[in-house]
């Protein structure tokens, strides 16, 4: 959230709480503060290999669980 609320990318709504919170939080504005200039990586081989067995396991439940399926329609980036 914080690095969300950092690029300007939040609904007004939740980048008002974020910076509310910030406001009275010290370890958040010191771990915003330690944030800055950051970008987050990629995931790793193992991450992606995670990611992908917990889609595949959540999409073989959903084909029990019809109602589940609407997220289906959305794939794990290559």
């Amino acid at each position: 959230m914080l690095m969300a609320a950092s690029s300007g990318v939040l609904p007004e709504p939740a980048a008002a709480a974020v910076a509310s919170h910030l406001a009275e939080c010290p370890l958040c504005r010191a771990l915003a503060r330690d944030m800055a200039g950051t970008s987050p990586s990629g995931p790793t081989g193992k991450e992606r290999e995670r990611i992908r067995a917990r889609v595949a396991q959540e999409a073989s439940g959903a084909i029990a669980h019809p109602g589940r399926a609407r997220w289906l329609m959305f794939r794990p980036a290559e």
